[in-house]
């Protein structure tokens, strides 16, 4: 994804909400100190840089871009090193070292793999540096087991979790988005759109008598009709355009910088020597909802079905 991107909301929402813990957990540390040395002006003063970058995360999760994203990861990173530079203490600096996983495992769970090893690489450097500033025992060593621990779960996860993210996405008959994967990219679209002032249309699309293909000819059949369709479909849109299955025989499509008149200009293209559909349009008001929005799009459908 690129850098200047929107991020997505609920990984902003998420981020903010682990910084807010550890605003938390530092302010805990800075009020109640594992040792008559602890650093607690150091740990006051990040719990407060904490909460507000947190709190900032919450309320402007819609606004938030890539960058920022990987901002905020790369400042906790560089936080962790410098409250690991500053311990005391043995058990201060292997609480402090463990805050690492929490930054592997978020970017593991959220973002591709090479994105993934450049944060790890940057933990690598920064617990390096931070062992060697706090002065503890065979650091070399400690280093070793931690990289190598890190390395290992933030992969293992980061490859499960983009497995599951791509079944997750697609359609598995047509290719085409499922209805969930559809929603999230939507409320990107309506968030960028929202900040730029771009227009945005939805089609709703229902293939018409499609029950009475499967009951005559198999479901077989009428698999070939849904995945030939949306092969048809494809080859009429453009690059940034979505297409969705929401249902059985229902299929969405989100035209970015296009009025409703260009949506109806793009369903006099579309390829219907399959099956016959109908369709609805409804170009975004700029405030609706996406439940809103569906809706409209949806009621124009019910008046072309003729009801």
């Amino acid at each position: 994804m690129h850098p200047a991107a929107l991020a997505r909301p609920e990984e902003a929402r998420l981020l903010g909400r682990a910084c807010l813990v550890a605003a938390a957990v530092l302010a805990v540390t800075a009020a109640v100190p594992m040792s008559p040395t602890s650093p607690r002006a150091l740990s006051g003063t990040l719990a407060v840089v904490a909460l507000g970058i947190g709190l900032a995360l919450r309320a402007w999760a819609d606004r938030v871009r890539v960058w920022h994203v990987h901002t905020v990861l790369g400042l906790a990173t560089a936080f962790i090193t410098i409250g690991l530079a500053a311990s005391t203490t043995p058990h201060g600096r292997l609480t402090t070292a463990v805050s690492y996983v929490w930054v592997a495992m978020f970017t593991a769970a959220f973002h591709e793999r090479t994105t993934t090893l450049h944060h790890l690489a940057g933990i690598a450097a920064g617990l390096a540096i931070g062992l060697a500033c706090s002065g503890g025992p065979a650091a070399a060593r400690v280093w070793a087991y931690l990289v190598v621990t890190l390395l290992a779960v933030a992969l293992v996860l980061n490859g499960r979790v983009l497995a599951l993210r791509d079944a997750m996405a697609t359609d598995p008959l047509t290719g085409a988005l499922s209805r969930r994967a559809f929603r999230q990219a939507a409320e990107v679209e309506m968030a960028r759109a929202r900040r730029t002032g771009a227009t945005l249309t939805l089609i709703v699309l229902d293939l018409d008598g499609f029950k009475k293909i499967n009951d005559a000819h198999g479901h077989a059949a009428g698999d070939a009709v849904l995945a030939g369709s949306v092969r048809a479909w494809r080859t009429a849109l453009r690059a940034g355009d979505l297409l969705g299955r929401f249902g059985g025989d229902e299929f969405t499509f989100l035209l970015p910088e296009t009025r409703a008149a260009g949506a109806r200009a793009l369903l006099a293209r579309l390829d219907s020597q399959l099956c016959r559909w109908s369709a609805g349009v409804a170009q975004w008001d700029g405030e609706q909802s996406f439940e809103e929005w569906f809706s409209a799009a949806d009621a124009d459908l019910y008046t072309a079905k003729g009801h």
